[in-house]
């Protein structure tokens, strides 16, 4: 059936991010943070990124169907060097600047320390949330099996800037540690507090991904969303189905992205997986194939060139030994190694699961992809 037959008319194809709360380890009962300077500030932020394409069929109802995709992250210390750093690596081969990317980061309030220091400050901080189009690369769709009707993707790039309070705590023996809490300022000028057991969302989020079925065929090639719930159209049941091409190296397992096997104790280190290093990455994106389908019949195909990296897996880590004191769901995570008093637990195997977001029977999941193990090292050895 052909598009002029069945009446299917695509509104619209964008990219949506919601940002949902961001995620420091608080150890004060009103929600604050105490931290060392020499060991950071770790911070994650809870986001969703949606893919989202709008139709309308032919009894002019409106559909709209969401489908995740992995966000860009990008910070930046809004006054420069002279608030702070991120911490990029570890140990010794720890390096800092003003920027960083990813949903984590690991902020210093100052490397060397200057006669300031003392005074209580507030750190601006920009974060850019957008998707991973690269620079000058043509997003399009077309109907009508591919004709030269194309459209370019719209995206509403998300812009958020973070507060970071702190508060150097008194007494001569405490000069080095700062107390620390996190507001956002909203367009609206409103400010609210961020904590690890409350999620606030500085935009309306209308993601109601829970009003989707997503499911992968028994070959395992061909994704597929669906409504859980009745559509604004009694008659019409749309899908909408696509297939990443064979050589789309991004479905494959991914695998934890470290060139080490020995971490410093007690420090905060950024772990990624090698998805997350995709994501980043300087590469053009493959043209994805959609093709939309009512009670099983195909009505429509379109085609986005230069797509943006769909989330098919969500990833976790655990340990043996140390913590996660942003959380251990997502591509990127904050470990805090073993003090000096655990090295007996010395070396920590850490594991890197996925779970199938389009495998949602599936008994095995989530899967082990990938195990890594580490020796804790004492910092007055490194470097002596």
């Amino acid at each position: 059936m052909t598009l002029n037959k069945k009446r299917l008319k695509i509104i619209s194809v964008a990219i949506r991010h919601h940002i949902n709360g961001i995620t420091i380890p608080y150890n004060l009962s009103n929600k604050k943070c105490i931290f060392h300077k020499r060991d950071g500030l770790p911070m994650m932020l809870a986001i969703e990124s949606f893919l989202t394409i709008s139709m309308q069929c032919n009894h002019e109802r409106n559909h709209i169907f969401k489908i995740p995709i992995e966000p860009l992250i990008e910070w930046k210390i809004v006054n420069g060097a002279k608030d702070g750093a991120f911490k990029h690596g570890h140990g010794l081969r720890s390096k800092y600047s003003d920027t960083d990317h990813e949903k984590c980061v690991i902020y210093y309030p100052g490397i060397r320390g200057n006669k300031d220091d003392c005074k209580d400050k507030e750190i601006p901080i920009l974060v850019r949330i957008s998707s991973n189009k690269r620079k000058g690369s043509i997003e399009s769709f077309s109907a009508n099996s591919y004709e030269n009707k194309s459209t370019l993707i719209t995206e509403d790039v998300a812009n958020q800037i973070l507060i970071v309070s702190l508060k150097q705590k008194q007494g001569f023996l405490n000069k080095m540690y700062y107390e620390s809490s996190i507001a956002v300022k909203q367009t609206d000028k409103r400010e609210l507090e961020f904590s690890n057991n409350q999620i606030v969302t500085n935009m309306k989020n209308d993601s109601n991904s829970n009003y989707y079925t997503y499911l992968l065929d028994k070959n395992k090639k061909t994704f597929s969303i669906e409504h859980k719930c009745l559509s604004n159209c009694n008659e019409c049941k749309l899908r909408i189905t696509f297939q990443f091409p064979d050589d789309y190296s991004v479905i494959n397992q991914s695998r934890i992205a470290m060139d080490t096997n020995r971490f410093l104790t007690s420090e905060y280190i950024k772990i990624s997986n090698s998805l997350s290093e995709y994501v980043y990455s300087v590469e053009d994106r493959p043209y994805i194939d959609f093709n939309i389908k009512n009670n099983n019949e195909s009505v429509d195909r379109f085609r986005i060139c230069n797509c943006p990296v769909i989330k098919i897996k969500e990833a976790f880590w655990t340990s043996t030994a140390g913590q996660f004191p942003c959380g251990s769901n997502d591509n990127s995570i904050i470990y805090y190694s073993l003090n000096e008093k655990e090295l007996s637990k010395s070396p920590i195997t850490l594991s890197l699961y996925e779970n199938n977001l389009y495998e949602q029977n599936d008994d095995q999941s989530p899967h082990l992809i990938d195990e890594r193990k580490f020796w804790m090292v004492r910092k007055a050895i490194m470097g002596g």
